[in-house]
């Protein structure tokens, strides 16, 4: 099997376990399942699996000359969440204190999404798929009513002047590569 993960590092893992629980529902029987715990001798978590359906994410401890983005002031890696009601998982994550750095709002690439940040800065994005990109038959984004060739004229814009492709199917107006 192939599969791509993200291992993610903590100062705390066992408070990074509880804050995944509580701001996204992860483990503890809602949806995610921690498939896997280490402790060090002295009792604090090394390393922990949690799964989501074919997905798993890992969490580990690497240590005192470690440095989280919360210490290094940088965004290292961003985490992507499709769930099925992206609606549901913003209150969750606003009820349980996570730090919105991007409100909820439908997006041009057909997502509906949000970023939080998790008390060690990791960036975590939740989303739903909307619609799907059909624009050379006119279908509209349906909360916003706009045609995807409207929203997405300013990417088939960039991808024009540029030598890089079109980010989706070409859009009946705009010229893309």
């Amino acid at each position: 099997m192939n599969a791509v993960n993200p291992y993610l590092l903590y100062e705390d893992v066992a408070s990074a376990l509880v804050f995944l629980s509580r701001a996204f529902g992860f483990g503890f029987g809602f949806g995610f399942t921690e498939t896997l715990r280490h402790d060090d001798p002295s009792g604090s978590i090394s390393h922990a699996e949690m799964r989501r359906g074919n997905g798993t994410i890992m969490l580990g401890d690497p240590g005192p000359s470690y440095r989280s983005p919360k210490h290094v002031r940088a965004t290292t890696v961003q985490i992507h969440v499709q769930v099925d009601d992206v609606d549901a998982a913003y209150a969750r994550a606003r009820a349980a204190g996570a730090v919105i750095t991007s409100e909820l709002e439908d997006h041009a690439d057909g997502e509906r999404r949000f970023s939080v940040t998790d008390p060690e800065v990791h960036v975590w994005t939740s989303a739903t798929h909307f619609v799907t990109f059909q624009c050379r038959n006119g279908t509209q984004n349906e909360r916003t009513g706009r045609s995807f060739a409207e929203q997405k004229a300013p990417m088939c814009r960039a991808a024009a002047q540029s030598s890089l492709p079109c980010p989706a199917p070409p859009c009946p107006a705009l010229p893309c590569r």
